[in-house]
């Protein structure tokens, strides 16, 4: 196999993450490639930022420069504009440093932005393969008012047009991301392949060893059922739903508790803290701040159920990792994540629906390790980082019209 220069551009890039950025690049090395990236000189602009990633990550603006991450090196680039309502950017010094790099393939992350629009127009000069990835779906684009309706109306019919025949694949990351492209973007079917997110089955994995140690460390007793819910926490990830819907449930199963880890804007935490405080819940409920990927792996561990009735995140993929069953909602972008049955969907906003699923498996330990057992055989057939490096790989050589 030839090795392949692939050169990843992206508008940002936060290391030591679990994020496609961060480990796809990193595993494709592992397996013969020379990657690289191309990056902004800083963090994304995220909401409550100052709040939520600051005291972890510090400044969001970074020095331009070079540097590795996960033995991958990385190239951040001045910003010449960004909008930090739509996360986009324009990079100074892009067409030179393409060409310095002078890559097989470029694999462009996202479909719509200043970014997108600077590497599609240097390509029409260079002429190099190109493969663009989608994360976009229509859960993330709400709401899908007149303005962002009117903004994809002019990519589908004015720039994906012009440069479709300098496209050879987009791989939209789940259903949902795939018929958008087709509906919204009018991408042919011919040039789309889903290449799901993964985890890193190295960092997140089942450990009976260290759920005991750390249910002990959390003062949980042997015989507590508990759940888990994590990440960025919003009301686009329902975790204000997800609590409000508890507050009956725990009179009748004494030994349920729910694990809070993450964290959202300082007045959201607070209206799920007051909800938890006026249903004399501090007992059951519990918060924790965001966590390091090792820490947040003991505490799937310690966890027999993870929650997650709103948007996807990766923490799903790293959950079902440590052998976790999950609820999430009944939904296109879910399906990749329930491929083996190994969870409860349900309708979103639907409280007798997520009440029952939670009832469901927590009066029965033998659902809840069948489950369990199907999520972590999903991860180890298909959602790792190395499985969806080794089918890049594949998607690379024919976008190249290679065997």
């Amino acid at each position: 196999m030839k090795r392949y220069r692939i050169l990843h551009i992206m508008n940002y890039y936060i290391p030591e993450m679990g994020y496609q950025e961060n480990y796809l690049p990193a595993e494709q090395k592992k397996l013969g490639l020379f990657p690289f990236i191309i990056t902004s000189d800083r963090y994304p602009p995220i909401q409550n930022y100052d709040q939520i990633l600051a005291p972890v990550l510090g400044s969001r603006i970074q020095y331009p420069g070079r540097f590795k991450d996960n033995g991958v090196e990385i190239l951040r680039l001045p910003v010449i504009l960004e909008n930090i309502h739509h996360t986009y950017v324009l990079l100074k010094g892009l067409y030179r440093s393409i060409l310095k790099i002078d890559p097989d393939i470029i694999h462009l992350h996202g479909v719509s932005g200043y970014l997108v629009f600077q590497v599609l127009i240097i390509n029409s000069f260079l002429n190099m393969p190109l493969v663009m990835d989608s994360h976009t779906c229509y859960f993330n684009v709400n709401p899908y008012n007149f303005k962002k309706r009117f903004y994809y109306k002019i990519l589908k019919r004015l720039v994906y047009p012009c440069f479709k025949s300098k496209i050879q694949k987009i791989l939209p990351i789940n259903e949902d991301a795939k018929i958008f492209l087709k509906d919204e973007l009018n991408i042919p079917e011919s040039k789309l392949t889903i290449l799901p997110l993964g985890t890193d089955v190295k960092t997140f994995y089942f450990s009976e060893t260290e759920r005991v140690a750390f249910r002990k460390k959390l003062g949980l007793n042997p015989n507590d059922v508990v759940a888990i819910h994590s990440g960025k926490l919003s009301d686009r990830k329902q975790t204000s739903f997800l609590v409000n819907s508890l507050t009956g449930l725990f009179s009748n199963f004494p030994s349920f508790k729910l694990l809070i880890v993450g964290s959202g804007s300082k007045e959201y935490m607070d209206s799920i803290r007051f909800i938890v405080k006026e249903n004399d819940m501090e007992n059951k409920v519990f918060f924790y701040p965001f966590a390091q990927r090792n820490v947040l792996r003991k505490f799937y561990n310690a966890a027999d159920i993870g929650i997650w009735p709103g948007d996807p995140s990766i923490t799903i993929q790293e959950a079902m990792a440590c052998k976790l069953p999950i609820i999430v909602q009944d939904h296109r972008d879910t399906k990749e994540l329930n491929a083996y049955t190994n969870g409860i969907v349900v309708r979103r906003g639907d409280k007798a629906q997520l009440l029952s699923a939670i009832s469901k498996l927590v009066l029965n330990k033998k659902l809840r390790e069948d489950l369990g057992e199907k999520s972590l055989q999903l991860v180890q057939d298909i959602l790792n980082w190395k499985s969806i490096a080794q089918r890049s790989i594949e998607l690379y050589r024919e976008a190249l019209g290679r065997p």
